[in-house]
Order: structure tokens, then C-alpha cells, then sequence
């Protein structure tokens, strides 16, 4: 195996740590929110209740940091559409509906950033002064 491919595993495997961890704290967030257990929320997510809760199973599934940086932070608006695209097909005909109306938009995109800014200054880290999206 070369360097290569054990660096893009390791990338794939950060990405897949941050992915569970981001799920797991939308799991707890919605058991908190509706006063339920783990394997209720588990079903919510998953689409195993009469009625099928569309907005918490978008939600789980837009708990992917690698996806919202790819949605709102990623340079260039058409690769940002590009990527809103692909994830809609992903997305079944509800969802793809909650997701063009609600969550797609330019409100949530400065949110985003700006969320992004406090957590970066939270930590420490430094502004990219090259970065034209970072300015709110």
C-alpha cells in the first residue's frame, strides 16, 4: 500500500469518526428534544414511525460536518448548488421538499459561517485573511 492510499484511508476514516460523532450528538439532541430513548430516536431517524418524522431524518442525515461545509462553506456557488444537488439525490421526494424550502438557502448559509467563525475562535484558531467567505 502506498503513501497515497494510506493517507486517503486516513482521510476516510477522520471523516467517518466526525460523521458518527456529529450523528450521535444529533441523537442525543433529539432524544433531549422529545423526551425519548436512544433506539426511539434511532427509529425516528431511521424512518420506522407511523407518522415518518421527514425533518428529524433530514436532519440526521445533514449531521455530515464534511456535507455542510460542502453546502455552505465550500468556495464558488456553483460547485456549492453541485453539491446541494448531489445530496438531494440522495434524499427521498419529502425530505428533497424540506430540504429545497428550509435548509438550502442563502439565511442558513451565513448561519452556517458564522457558527463556523465563533467555534474557530472558540478554539483558538486564527482567520484565513485569503478567505473571501469567512466575512458574515
Amino acid at each position: 500500500m502506498g503513501l497515497k492510499s494510506r493517507i486517503e484511508e486516513k482521510a476516510l476514516d477522520v471523516n467517518q469518526q466526525l460523521t458518527a460523532q456529529a450523528q450521535m450528538k444529533y441523537l442525543s439532541w433529539l432524544m433531549n428534544e422529545e423526551q425519548i430513548d436512544y433506539e426511539e430516536a434511532l427509529a425516528i431517524v431511521q424512518g420506522r414511525t407511523d407518522p415518518v418524522e421527514w425533518e428529524y431524518m433530514l436532519g440526521y442525515k445533514l449531521s455530515d460536518p464534511a456535507l455542510l461545509i460542502a453546502l455552505f462553506k465550500q468556495p464558488r456557488k456553483k460547485n456549492r448548488i453541485n453539491a446541494a444537488k448531489n445530496f438531494a439525490m440522495t434524499l427521498t421526494d419529502e425530505e428533497k421538499i424540506i430540504f429545497w424550502r428550509d435548509v438550502f438557502d442563502e439565511k442558513n448559509a451565513k448561519q452556517f459561517k458564522k457558527k463556523l467563525k465563533e467555534e474557530k475562535k472558540k478554539k483558538g484558531i486564527e482567520d484565513d485573511p485569503e478567505d473571501p467567505d469567512q466575512d458574515v
